[in-house]
């Protein structure tokens, strides 16, 4: 499969694009965290809050569609690796996406019946149905996390093989993927400090890593034009 130039700057538009959905996540603005019943139940009317899954279904797919770029480019070099790594993120992607899909008609349903409810009883079993659902929201959230280190951690294999701006790639995604597992293992021990640390790591390694896979497109493309030239001489 011959990957052209045009094929390369949409993979590159994705990554950047995956970098301002990633700033957009980490900034707050989706975030509607009260312990109050009456607001959360309301939450189902907000624009705002419901924006922000859609903004996160958005980022997967641009993420996984940066992703099978890469692919495209390593399965001749390391098809296991890559091919592994890629699967890997597609369980990310759709995870989520189920997660959120969730949360925007499951969530929300609960939340407009508890509203609409007319009797203590019914309301205190929706009140349950939606306390119980955290935890669904949070085995899904960790299955996530895993499947996105484990990607990183196959694609940084495949990629430190390679050139120059492979092994930088390459060690950034390795880097990255053993944050997740410390993330997804942190889940369990609670130490505060790590859990500290790993979060001011990630509001940095993860905007910069995705600003790089773009600009590892950049340079195929860079590469793909020299030749060109080259050839035409």
């Amino acid at each position: 499969m011959n990957i052209t130039k045009k094929d390369l700057w949409f993979f590159a538009i994705c990554s950047f694009l995956t970098v301002i959905t990633t700033l957009g996540i980490h900034s707050g603005i989706f975030d509607f965290e009260t312990t109050n019943i009456i607001e959360q139940v309301g939450l189902y009317k907000n624009s705002i809050y419901n924006l922000g899954f859609w903004w996160i279904i958005a980022h997967c797919l641009l993420v996984l569609c940066s992703m099978w770029g890469v692919f495209l480019i390593q399965y001749k070099k390391t098809l296991t690796l890559i091919g592994l790594g890629f699967l890997s993120y597609a369980v990310f992607c759709f995870t989520e996406i189920f997660r959120q899909l969730l949360y925007l008609f499951y969530l929300n349903g609960q939340f407009k019946r508890y509203a609409f409810a007319d009797n203590d009883e019914l309301r205190d079993s929706i009140f349950q149905e939606i306390q119980s659902f955290s935890l669904i929201s949070y085995s899904l959230f960790g299955l996530f996390i895993f499947a996105f280190a484990l990607g990183n951690l196959c694609y940084g294999l495949s990629l430190v093989r390679g050139s120059k701006w492979d092994k930088l790639l390459g060690y950034i995604l390795l880097i990255w993927g053993i944050q997740g597992l410390l993330t997804l293992g942190n889940e369990f021990w609670e130490i505060n400090w790590m859990g500290i640390l790993i979060g001011k790591f990630s509001l940095v390694c993860q905007p910069f890593a995705r600003l790089l896979i773009g600009l590892w497109f950049l340079n195929l493309v860079y590469e793909l034009q020299k030749l060109k030239l080259k050839n035409n001489v």
